[in-house]
């Protein structure tokens, strides 16, 4: 008896969760069982087995613009001075002019600093227990899977009926690092090349399980709105006593651990707004009882619910700025001997309209040491939300129902930076979402060990995207069409 792993057939007794054995073939038999793996898991894994570490990712973006051609589409590459490889692959040619429906990924991935603490080597694309397993698996080679098999089942038919939209995924370089010759670069150099109508990015997968007493429940959030990133560079330098037996009073190592610690305890103000208290009701659900009560119920309850977010970091990321030390730094000198200067690095993340000056000019009143430099290393651009579009927001929840009908779908604001804040901040409607669904458990692996997805969720995301073109298709042609009179 064969099974084939497919679209049409994603169901439970498809996983081989119960499988410890890793496998590479396209068949596989299990006793008397023959499964068949899926296309986009076998693309996958030999994406994942092209290591693409920020600025080493030439290789990668190699093999996914070749397979992108070999499957027919039209390739057109924007590659920076400093060797980014960007290129965007499309239904119709970019020279015909048709709106552009844009999906975002990239080839970029973090570095796996402990190699073998992994299950499976991390860049193997090991297919295994019902999952394709490997760096990037999720972030953000997954996606970029799904993207591309979706846009190659809707292909013919969009060229048959000659659509007058066009679909399009964009792989750029350098995201995991904000580099400037990624979708900055895009964004500045090419963005009218592009022919943008809107563009969908990399956001947050779909939940299940959030909460263990409603371990069947999904939650897909479409992010219309990012915090932006601000590195700073903080310096402190002056002469002191250099001997560890006898310390000073005062020297640089201490002052600026005394000064971060007071930035770092204090708090930052709490702001809501529309996104973001969406995600208070998704969260108040999700708890249930008095502490769900008072989420979502922020307006009538709000120190209760104030307090409730501010021991939570991850609440907190929603409705706060935030500021990590990242790093403190000296020259290399030997144990005993005091250095006279010292650098700490802080991440910072900033909540839509918060004014770099502004925020620089509040650390610096913190620090309470006017010794103390601040440099900008980095800073992503801010962008106002978008404003999502009837049409385009309705067909990307009907998409996700498509598939899995019980989810609850909303917008909100993403703690986190991703890259596509560039095209948001040059007036470009930009809806983020994953259409994968994912544990907490599975999701915790990604930048950390074991990164994996699963199949299952794999190809149910690609039935996703292929609806929302298929959505956007259909309505293009209907609108073009002329209106007749009797």
């Amino acid at each position: 008896m064969a099974a084939q792993l497919s679209s049409n057939y994603c169901v439970s007794n498809l996983d081989h969760s119960n499988d410890p054995r890793p496998f590479f073939p396209s068949h596989i038999k299990l006793g008397e069982i023959e499964f068949v793996i899926p296309e986009s898991a076998d693309l996958l894994r030999q994406y994942i087995r092209y290591p693409s570490l920020s600025g080493s990712e030439a290789n990668a973006v190699n093999y996914f613009q070749n397979l992108c051609k070999e499957k027919g589409l039209y390739i057109f590459e924007m590659n920076s001075k400093d060797g980014s490889r960007n290129f965007i692959a499309s239904v119709f040619p970019l020279s015909s002019g048709k709106p552009n429906y844009i999906f975002l990924n990239h080839a970029d991935v973090v570095d796996v600093p402990a190699a073998g603490d992994w299950k499976y080597p991390p860049y193997d694309g090991v297919i295994a227990e019902g999952q394709v397993w490997g760096r990037g698996a999720y972030d953000n080679k997954g996606a970029a899977i799904v993207q591309l098999m979706a846009i190659l089942r809707m292909a013919e038919r969009a060229r048959s009926e000659n659509w007058p939209v066009n679909f399009s995924l964009l792989c750029m370089s350098g995201e995991e690092v904000f580099s400037p010759g990624g979708a900055g670069f895009v964004a500045e150099n090419h963005i009218e090349t592009l022919n943008a109508a809107a563009f969908f990015g990399e956001g947050p997968a779909g939940l299940q399980g959030v909460v263990p007493r409603k371990s069947e429940e999904k939650v897909f959030s479409v992010a219309l709105a990012h915090k932006r990133a601000l590195w700073l560079k903080l310096k402190l330098a002056y002469e002191s006593s250099g001997h560890g037996s006898t310390p000073p009073l005062h020297y640089p190592n201490k002052d600026m651990v005394s000064a971060v610690n007071r930035v770092l305890k204090s708090k930052e103000k709490l702001q809501f707004n529309e996104l973001n208290t969406t995600i208070l009701h998704l969260l108040g659900d999700m708890e249930g009882g008095t502490k769900g009560f008072f989420l979502k119920n922020i307006h009538l309850m709000t120190p209760v619910a104030r307090a409730i977010i501010r021991k939570n970091p991850l609440y907190l990321s929603f409705f706060a700025n935030t500021i990590s030390l990242t790093r403190i730094q000296n020259e290399g000198l030997s144990h005993n001997s005091i250095p006279n200067e010292v650098v700490a690095l802080l991440d910072c993340r900033l909540l839509p309209g918060i004014k770099t000056e502004d925020f620089i000019n509040k650390i610096k009143r913190q620090l309470k040491n006017k010794n103390i430099t601040v440099e900008v290393v980095l800073e992503t651009p801010d962008a106002l939300p978008t404003k999502p579009d009837v049409f385009l927001y309705g067909s990307i929840e009907k998409s996700i129902h498509s598939v899995y009908s019980d989810a609850v779908v909303a917008p909100m604001m993403l703690q986190a930076t991703i890259d596509s804040n560039y095209f948001r901040e040059k007036g470009y409607p930009v809806y983020c979402f994953v259409p994968i669904l994912l544990t907490p458990q599975i999701l915790r692996t990604v930048h950390a060990r074991n990164e994996r997805v699963p199949i299952v969720a794999l190809e149910n995301g690609i039935q996703i995207t292929e609806e929302l073109i298929k959505r956007i298709g259909e309505r293009a042609v209907l609108v073009s069409r002329p209106i007749k009179f009797d």
